[in-house]
Parts: C-alpha cells; structure tokens; sequence
C-alpha cells in the first residue's frame, strides 16, 4: 500500500571531476569532489485532492506542467519514473513538486545528476521510504546514461555519497579524507556546453584509433592514480 504522500525537500550538491575527466568513461580511474555551494533542491508539496496528478515545476526552464504531458525522457520525467520504480511505487504522488538548482547547467558541474537526485530525495521522503546514497546514485546513473549516452557513474557517484572520491568504473569508490586544508577554485567561463555531444565526439576518436586514445586515457589515470598520493 503506497504510504499517504507528506511534505518534504531533497537537496543535492554540485560535483567538479579534477582529474580524469573523459578518460573514466573508458575504465582510468579519477578523482571528484562535490561542491556544496552549489545546490540542487526540490521540494514535495502533497495536493489536498488525492485524485490530482502530480505537477512539476522548474522556473529556471519555464516549466509548469503535470507529470502525464511530459515524455518519458524528458530528464525531470525520467528522473521521477525512474525514483517511482527504484522505491516500487506504483503510481506517482499527487501533489506539486518544484525544483531549484544554483548550479550552472551545461557547465560539468554535475547539474543534471543533482537535480535528480534531490528530486530523487524529496520523493522518497514524502512516500516515507529510506533512499540510500548507492540507490540515489543508480537512479540518477540510469537518468544520465538516457540522457548523455554512454556515462562512467561518477558525477551520480559524487553527489550522492556527497564526499571526494577516487573513481573507477566497475568498482566501489574510494573515499577521500585529504589530509592538507586545500583551497578549490573553479571558474565558470559562462559558455555552455553539451556533455551528450563532448562525450559522442570522444567517443568518435576513440572508435578511429582505440589503441593510441586508450594509451591516452591510461596516461590520464595515472595522473588520477599520482593525485590520491597527493591528496592524501
């Protein structure tokens, strides 16, 4: 029986890949941090009429409509199936859900995993059902892999345990407890840029030439590898 929805926020973070970008989407290892100035948040807010639908609403993407007028990959749509069927909801919660992100969009600053993830969050706790960190990453894993095509794990990976990490594909992360007070600044050049589009055009040299990108990415990762040393 689907619990009676209550109110309730998620919130998620921004995340910065600092070494290994790219490269970890063919099996090198890096290194993230997530960035909790920068935030993702979205809020339930449970209809008084239990037989309306559910609304969504993004300001920063004018967007205020119901979950049913939007298609099934449409990134905010996917990312409210894909959380209904993690939980094994059958129907979704009728109420408003409003989602608000600081984060630049198209900048690499995880954006769109944040934003499913505290969407993820804010459903899970109206519903009253406990999303772990792994389960709030595999959901926005599968959101991004419908999104951006091909998708290491990372930025979900990032955000979702909310700690730095060492990072690589097909293995449990590593978390990181850097040992020296280190100042981080990243700068926002204002140019967006398509993550689907950068990932297709790697893969597209990588398919030219495997044997001299993979010797490329190698390299990458061990500067990934060097890093941890560092940081620790």
């Amino acid at each position: 029986m689907t619990p009676r929805p209550q109110p309730a926020t998620g919130s998620a973070s921004g995340k910065v890949i600092l070494f290994g970008e790219h490269a970890v989407v063919y099996g090198a290892p890096a290194i993230a941090v997530p960035i909790n100035g920068l935030r993702a948040t979205a809020t339930f807010t449970p209809a008084v009429d239990s037989s309306s639908e559910l609304e969504i609403v993004a300001d920063s993407i004018a967007l205020n409509t119901r979950l049913s007028n939007l298609a099934t990959g449409h990134p905010l749509a996917a990312a409210v199936l894909e959380t209904l069927r993690s939980l094994a909801i059958p129907n979704p919660p009728a109420g408003k859900l409003q989602v608000q992100s600081t984060i630049p969009a198209a900048a690499g600053l995880g954006s769109s995993a944040a934003v499913t993830i505290a969407l993820a969050r804010a459903l899970a706790a109206s519903l009253s059902r406990e999303l772990t960190p792994h389960a709030a990453a595999h959901i926005a894993q599968s959101v991004e892999t419908l999104q951006h095509g091909t998708a290491s794990g990372i930025d979900p990976t990032v955000i979702a345990h909310n700690t730095a990490l060492y990072f690589k594909k097909g293995s449990d992360p590593i978390f990181l407890q850097p040992s020296k007070n280190l100042m981080l600044i990243v700068a926002d050049t204002g140019e967006p840029g398509s993550t689907r589009n950068a990932v297709a055009a790697v893969r597209a040299r990588y398919d030219a030439n495997p044997a001299h990108h993979q010797n490329i990415f190698n390299q990458i990762g061990a500067l990934s590898d060097a890093a941890r040393g560092w940081l620790a």
